[in-house]
C-alpha cells in the first residue's frame, strides 16, 4: 500500500480505517470509510475540518479539541472510535504520515 492509499484510510476525526473491523469486512454492511463522498455529506466533523477549514485532520486545527469534536463521540460506543483522540494527538506530535506508517507497522507485526 502506498502513502496516498494509507493516508486515505485516516479519517479527519482520528479514526484509522486500516484497523476498523467494519472497513475490513467483506459483508454487505461493510463501511467504505469517510473519504467516500456519500458518507461525508452528513458528517459534521468532516464538513468542518476538511470542507470548511481545508485540513486533513482535526489535529491541524488551533481549536482542537473543540466542543464539536467532544460532542461528536458522546453517542458513540463503537470500539474502533476509542483511539480517535489518541491518534489525533499522535498526528499533532509526529504528523499524519508518521502516524499512518507506525500504525501500519504495528498492524503488520501483530
Amino acid at each position: 500500500m502506498n502513502l496516498t492509499e494509507e493516508k486515505n484510510l485516516a479519517g479527519c476525526c482520528g479514526l484509522y480505517c486500516g484497523l476498523c473491523p467494519r472497513y475490513q469486512s467483506t459483508a454487505a454492511s461493510k463501511c467504505l470509510g469517510c473519504k467516500v463522498l456519500s458518507l461525508t455529506i452528513s458528517c459534521k466533523l468532516y464538513n468542518c475540518c476538511v470542507k470548511e477549514k481545508r485540513f486533513e485532520t482535526c489535529a491541524a486545527c488551533s481549536d482542537f479539541p473543540c466542543e464539536k469534536y467532544d460532542k461528536f463521540f458522546d453517542w458513540d460506543s463503537f470500539i474502533s472510535h476509542r483511539v480517535n483522540l489518541p491518534n489525533l494527538e499522535r498526528i499533532k506530535k509526529v504528523g499524519l504520515q508518521k502516524m499512518v506508517r507506525r500504525t501500519e507497522q504495528k498492524k503488520a507485526s501483530a
